[in-house]
């Protein structure tokens, strides 16, 4: 149907959109189609139809979700997660309904809440109707919760077994992704191969999360260099997890000591995160402007830290949440 082609291609657009843009102005572009496609889903003429249109406004409210995170209102993050579950269950979608477990994990994870973080995404991991994919993301999603508990070798384990899942999910290939469609009808039409439940770079996160998780256990050092290798295999497109784990870098740096090469980190990272407007980016940016006002004797350690502090009053965000 050219409806539903136009749509799965819009929402390409709308993420590539998402790269360059504020999370405000873009959710406002996804509100508009959301309020589209609710109709569109009423009047189909077939049961199949109806889901297809269904599973496209779950997407497209999953999208939302993460853009209202970003924009650092988590109370409408919550909302539009809430919705895209809804719909992703009438839909069939069962991979997707899953994969909300690991979008409220992330919410706790910027929240510190390591408890929760862990409880959603085990109960992700263990959804019989998920893919290795989905499964392999709710892997690393706990293995951040756990770090943030100071679990090491929990950790270690979960990141283990998200690795081994990402090479199951490679093997199968996106085509896991439907099949884990358990429970749509034989007449069931195909997913759009543009709508990919999470995140395109999967196959990116081993050293970036395992990185991130190194820093909560204490090892700076170590985290900084697994950061830095992921980063190098992360595509250049991908502004906001680039965003977010440049950040990261230079908390590490910065707590290992290294803070000749925390400059340069952040001189690119200040330039590059401004126009995404990102809470997320921001809760890196907190604990960064506190590990710098400890260093205040240097002077530029104080100028970046008030380049930092600076960065955290972003006029384009909602603070709200």
């Amino acid at each position: 149907m050219r409806s539903v082609a136009h749509f799965a291609l819009h929402l390409v657009e709308l993420r590539r959109l998402a790269h360059r843009m504020s999370p405000t102005s873009v959710l406002r572009q996804v509100s508009s189609a959301v309020d589209l496609l609710g109709p569109l889903s009423r009047a189909a003429r077939t049961p199949a139809v109806r889901r297809q249109y269904l599973e496209l406004l779950a997407f497209y409210c999953e999208f939302a979700g993460w853009m209202a995170q970003e924009a650092g209102n988590g109370r409408d993050a919550e909302r539009w997660i809430a919705r895209t579950e809804s719909l992703a269950i009438e839909a069939g979608a069962f991979d997707l309904a899953d994969h909300t477990l690991i979008r409220r994990a992330g919410l706790a994870l910027y929240q510190g809440d390591a408890r929760r973080v862990t409880e959603y995404a085990a109960e992700a991991g263990r959804r019989g109707t998920g893919s290795p994919r989905v499964h392999a993301q709710a892997a690393f999603r706990e293995a951040q919760g756990l770090a943030l508990a100071g679990s090491g070798d929990l950790c270690a384990a979960a990141l283990d077994r998200a690795g081994e899942l990402l090479q199951a999910a490679t093997a199968v290939g996106f085509e896991e992704s439907r099949q884990a469609r358990a429970g749509t009808s034989r007449e069931a039409l195909p997913r759009p191969a543009t709508l990919v439940v999470g995140s395109e770079c999967t196959s990116d996160l081993g050293s970036l999360v395992g990185g991130w998780c190194l820093y909560d256990l204490g090892r700076p050092a170590e985290a900084a260099a697994a950061i830095l290798t992921g980063l190098g295999r992360l595509p250049v497109r991908i502004t906001r997890l680039r965003a977010l784990f440049t950040a990261r870098l230079a908390l590490g740096l910065a707590a290992s000591g290294e803070l000749d090469a925390v400059v340069p980190v952040l001189d690119g990272l200040l330039q590059d995160s401004e126009a995404l407007c990102s809470h997320a980016v921001r809760t890196q940016f907190r604990m960064l402007a506190a590990s710098l006002r400890r260093r205040h004797t240097r002077p530029d350690m104080r100028e970046l830290h008030a380049r930092v502090t600076a960065a955290l009053r972003c006029a384009g965000c909602t603070t709200s949440g």
